[in-house]
């Protein structure tokens, strides 16, 4: 899981020598990567790191997605997100996109709109 990543990250707590974890959030819809092979999907994954709101605005902080498609169609089958904001909009429009089965070049023109 992207989630992985992030594992490790700590920031200093209010007492010296006490690391704390930074709040962090997860989430998926749809197919794992594994759950699709096993599904018979020719399976592709793309990995994503970008900040969780447009970086001319002050405090972004990066955010992971991980799409899980079909190779022969484009088509949509999961996705997972990781990081300390904004996953919840990413996961309710992936969930969205499985609903309509839509492909990741139709994910790309909404992005662009």
């Amino acid at each position: 899981m992207v989630a992985e990543r992030f594992a490790s990250s700590t920031v200093a707590d209010a007492s010296p020598g006490q690391p704390q974890r930074e709040p962090y959030a997860a989430g998926m819809t749809g197919l794992t990567e594994k759950a699709a092979r096993e599904a018979g999907f020719e399976v592709g994954v793309s990995i994503i790191h970008k900040d969780h709101h447009a970086g001319y605005y002050p405090g972004a902080r990066e955010l992971t997605l991980q799409l899980v498609y079909d190779r022969k169609t484009g088509r949509l089958l999961g996705g997972e997100a990781f990081g300390p904001e904004g996953i919840d909009k990413r996961i309710d429009v992936l969930a969205i996109a499985l609903l309509g089965e839509l492909s990741l070049d139709d994910l790309a023109e909404l992005a662009e709109g």
